[in-house]
């Protein structure tokens, strides 16, 4: 009996030894390091007790994925109101700053990652998160009140937001007028605001295909969508205008006549539609080139589907009429897909996506990204684990 106890006892011994060489071999370390290193990721604070011995005998068991969305479902929520909300706070404001209030864009995002919806509805979808805290004010297109609310009284994001429609919580937008958190007050207070609704553009093309405008300048696209705004001799210089100018508003103008019926009134802090009237900001300084393109609906045509900017990964419609077709468009891309797995790595890895094994990581979690139905939970999983090891 004693003699079947030891050899138990070494086998056990053997077991764990055999565990710990394995989790080495891959890089990794004991699956409770690992198992805290995931939850650290997301969470930016320390596991409790009870959900480290959750995560460890996930990880043991060779459930990383399962350890990572535990970790992201965590009941103190940090992940949401922290390490998500930062990311996300960014794409809401010109200046890419975390530190902003909370708005319907921002929260919208939040909801539509806890709920798994597939978040290639977030440029085109009929939706919007609301708080439910006790006391919060109405939610309104002409003010910010209900998310500075939740804000201040430090709502639990996780548990706080619930899904509604744009259709049935604005009112004043038409049905045309909804393209996912482009047409969101948040959205519209920093990129429909005065200017020429470029912007809005541009900054979507940063944010959700981690294209900025220089990088998709291409002089071989035809000019014929460029507004009368842009002269031809900047200057008077004309070549400066063909070898420089035209390299980015061919396409930017092409495609930013979706966002022509957008407009926001910084004076009584409203999200305005005129649907089938242009904003009159769209045709302004029409004397700089009278020859220009005047824009008189809301309809867009894509350029850069040839020349250099295929490597885009563009799919479905290369023309369509208003902010929703062009953010199904812009969603349908490879480098939609690609952006938001780089984000996610970078976001929880704490550095910039240049080494060869973080690249083939943004890949491969791109990848199961679209084959998972564009759940961005997953993808903030994955980039856990991976920075992890």
């Amino acid at each position: 009996m004693r003699q079947r106890a030891f050899i138990s006892v070494v086998r056990s011994i053997g077991y764990a030894l055999a565990a710990y060489l394995s989790w080495s071999e891959i890089g990794l370390s004991t699956p409770r390091d690992t198992a805290v290193q995931i939850f650290n990721r997301l969470n930016g604070i320390p596991p409790s007790a009870e959900r480290l011995d959750q995560l460890e005998a996930l990880v043991a068991a060779g459930d990383l994925r399962g350890a990572a969305l535990a970790a992201i479902n965590d009941p103190r929520g940090s992940f949401y109101n922290v390490t998500l909300k930062d990311v996300v706070s960014r794409w809401t404001n010109p200046d890419n700053s975390p530190r902003v209030p909370l708005n319907d864009f921002t929260a919208t995002v939040i909801g539509m990652v806890r709920d798994s919806i597939p978040f290639n509805q977030v440029l085109s979808g009929d939706i919007l998160y609301t708080g439910t805290t006790t006391g919060v004010p109405a939610y309104s297109l002409a003010n910010n009140n209900h998310y500075q609310f939740l804000d201040t009284q430090a709502a639990p994001l996780q548990t706080a937001l619930t899904r509604q429609t744009q259709s049935q919580q604005t009112g004043a937008l038409p049905a045309a007028a909804i393209a996912g958190v482009l047409s969101t007050r948040g959205f519209g207070d920093a990129f429909y605001k005065a200017g020429t609704n470029r912007r809005a553009l541009a900054f979507s093309l940063e944010n959700f295909l981690c294209k900025p405008l220089d990088t998709l300048q291409d002089t071989t696209r035809p000019d014929f969508r460029i507004r009368r705004d842009v002269t031809r001799a900047p200057g008077g210089d004309s070549s400066l205008f063909r070898n420089r100018c035209a390299g980015c508003h061919s396409g930017m103008d092409g495609l930013g006549g979706a966002f022509a019926f957008y407009d926001f009134n910084d004076v009584n802090g409203t999200l305005l539609y005129t649907a089938g009237t242009v904003q009159p900001k769209m045709n302004r300084n029409a004397t700089e080139f009278p020859d220009g393109f005047v824009t008189t609906d809301d309809s867009w045509t894509n350029l850069w589907t040839q020349g250099q900017n295929v490597n885009v990964g563009w799919a479905g419609a290369s023309d369509g009429k208003g902010a929703k077709s062009l953010g199904e468009a812009l969603t349908n891309t490879d480098a939609f897909a690609t952006c938001m797995a780089k984000k996610a790595v970078e976001a929880l890895c704490i550095r910039p996506v240049v080494n060869a094994d973080d690249i083939l990581a943004v890949s491969e979690i791109a990848k199961s990204f679209k084959q998972n139905n564009y759940d961005l939970k997953g993808v903030y999983a994955d980039a856990a684990i991976h920075c992890s090891k």
